[in-house]
């Protein structure tokens, strides 16, 4: 199974080498559903499932909002020397 997914597991390699430990990483995945159940946790039961959609809705507009004004970790205007962008 590795070896066929061995494009997908390298695609981090298309980017500049200093973007490289970023992209490895699922910091930033793992810090977001971190931030869903700190958040969760404080409503504990949610009444209905429209709720529960709105709110992690809510958060991932806020870290759209955030990679937009150039907050986030590796934000796109960062991205324009990808090379599987087609851009160099």
């Amino acid at each position: 199974m590795l070896r066929d997914a061995d494009e997908d597991i390298l695609a981090f390699y298309a980017f500049p080498a200093p973007h490289w430990p970023k992209l490895r990483s699922t910091d930033s995945l793992e810090r977001f559903n971190k931030e869903m159940g700190r958040r969760a946790h404080v409503v504990r039961i949610f009444p209905d499932d429209r709720l529960l959609i709105r709110l992690v809705g809510m958060l991932c507009l806020k870290q759209n909002d955030e990679r937009l004004v150039g907050a986030a970790t590796f934000p796109p205007s960062r991205w324009s020397r990808c090379s599987r962008c087609g851009s160099t």
